[in-house]
């Protein structure tokens, strides 16, 4: 197994882990949102946004370096 190869394994695992965490926020998110409709939004459910938002961008990230990854490293 080369470096490509070991990195894109990695890349990988951070795809099918961050990615559903980061959906799963979002979702929880939008729920706690809608169940609260007419309150002011509460910090916990921005933050919570946030999170899931930054899981989801590192979760598409290695999807393009793994892709990126096969493509140089065979």
């Amino acid at each position: 197994m080369n470096a490509a190869q070991v990195v894109g394994s990695i890349a990988d695992v951070f795809t099918w882990t961050t990615l559903p965490l980061g959906l799963l926020c979002i979702l929880v998110a939008a729920v706690a949102k809608a169940w609260l409709r007419g309150a002011p939004e509460p910090s916990a459910i921005s933050t919570l946004r946030l999170v899931g938002g930054l899981l989801v961008g590192v979760g598409l990230l290695s999807i393009v370096v793994s892709v990126v990854l096969t493509f140089a490293g065979g």
